[in-house]
């Protein structure tokens, strides 16, 4: 009869993926292998493998891939080498190597995470940085290192850097957002697996795409005057900066990482959702009596807002879901003549992609007051009041009230 350590060896090595303490024992004693006269074989079989694990201090045959859940170390060489060699490069903002035995920063995620999804296909997003997480970095970092928490919330910081790596990339179109809460690997991004690249910070933020995504509208306007990225830096540097400065710009790459992630969402909700989502946010900017009619009136209004109780000033709406198409004269000229059958003088034209340049003309011809509303404009309402996000953290920066302290001197 085996021991409990030889059972589940045994039983790890018939499986093909990691094993729960409780399944290995189960699997050990239906087959014979395992005997215990025991009440609790599970918990005694969780100590054994605990104690062989702390004994041995990494040279141990067991591996922990999840919590209560284990596997053979060396099923997993292919997969502890790579994050070694990974967690091994050079960072790339300092001459020095990195230290082993720390969290990986955001960047260095980048490859992990085009591999993972290049093997397995569309993933949830949690569920791929939880995958990432179990199966590569449980591998050679310690356990209290990996559940270093961040933040008020006291989240996972390893998910965080993940969540930032995952933005990054969606935003250099190396990933894509099929569904909302669902990530794909890109053509791009399968070039870059194709060609055995190793991605660093420096090839994302000189990315065109990523730089359309996350500089801001003067980094953009220079950016089509000089058509060179190399000559445009979306990055923040920390040599010549103020901790405030650091913090600031930080906080503005957020922003626009979320902006983008947030307009690449909507053009993903169904044509009603993102009428009731303008809705919303018509709501939250203060707006009167708000009425949908798309299903109802038709005619090209999607909407009305009521500015007065009796309804005698009416702002109509419509919205337009399209990602690559912009909006021509001919949907403004339709537009506006729906506003004027119903005897109108104002609306508001959205839509999630742009307005052509005949657009614009013909808009300024009309002699209605029409506001057109592209998908940059959207987003950027969304997220000054608050719609369709949330506050993750909030920080704030103190100095000395000097005023405070005169009256004491």
């Amino acid at each position: 009869m085996a021991s409990f350590i030889e059972a589940a060896e045994i039983i790890l090595s018939q499986s093909d993926e990691p094993l729960s303490v409780d399944e290995i024992t189960d699997r050990a004693l239906q087959q014979g292998i395992l005997k215990s006269d025991g009440k609790t074989p599970e918990s005694t079989m969780s100590a054994v493998i605990g104690n062989n694990m702390r004994e041995k201090d990494g040279g141990s045959q067991f591996i922990k891939t999840a919590p209560n859940t284990f596997d053979l170390r060396n099923k997993h060489a292919s997969a502890s080498e790579q994050v070694t060699s990974l967690v091994r490069e050079y960072d790339t903002n300092l001459d020095n190597p990195v230290n082993e035995d720390r969290l990986p920063k955001h960047h260095e995620t980048y490859n992990i995470i085009l591999k993972t999804l290049s093997e397995h296909g569309m993933m949830h997003h949690l569920k791929i940085r939880k995958k990432i997480r179990d199966e590569y970095y449980a591998n050679v970092l310690s356990e209290d290192i990996l559940n270093t928490t961040s933040g008020k919330h006291k989240k996972q910081t390893i998910l965080g850097r993940m969540h930032f790596g995952i933005m990054d990339l969606v935003c250099a179109k190396m990933i894509r957002r099929p569904k909302i809460g669902m990530i794909e690997i890109a053509d791009k991004g399968a070039e870059i697996i194709k060609s055995g690249q190793e991605l660093t910070y420096n090839d994302i933020k000189n990315d065109l795409d990523y730089i359309d995504v996350m500089a801001t509208a003067k980094h953009k306007k220079e950016l089509n005057n000089n058509n060179k990225s190399s000559e445009i830096d979306v990055s923040f540097t920390t040599s010549d900066n103020t901790p405030t400065e650091i913090i600031t710009e930080a906080c503005q790459k957020i922003e626009n990482g979320v902006k983008g992630e947030l307009l690449d969402t909507l053009t993903k909700v169904n044509p009603y959702g993102l009428e009731r989502i303008v809705l919303e946010l018509f709501s939250k900017m203060g707006y009167g009596v708000l009425e949908s009619t798309s299903k109802s009136h038709g005619g090209g209004i999607d909407g009305i807002i009521h500015q007065d109780i009796l309804g005698l000033d009416k702002i109509y709406f419509q919205v337009k879901r399209y990602t690559d198409n912009k909006i021509n004269a001919k949907a403004i000229h339709e537009f506006a003549g729906a506003i004027m059958a119903n005897k109108g003088t104002k609306g508001i034209f959205v839509t999630t992609s742009d307005f052509n340049k005949k657009s614009l003309e013909g808009v300024s011809s009309l002699s209605l007051n029409i506001e057109l509303i592209n998908g940059d404009k959207l987003v950027d309402l969304m997220y000054k009041h608050g719609c369709g996000v949330e506050v993750e953290e909030s920080y704030q920066v103190k100095k000395i009230d000097e005023g405070f302290f005169e009256e004491y001197s």
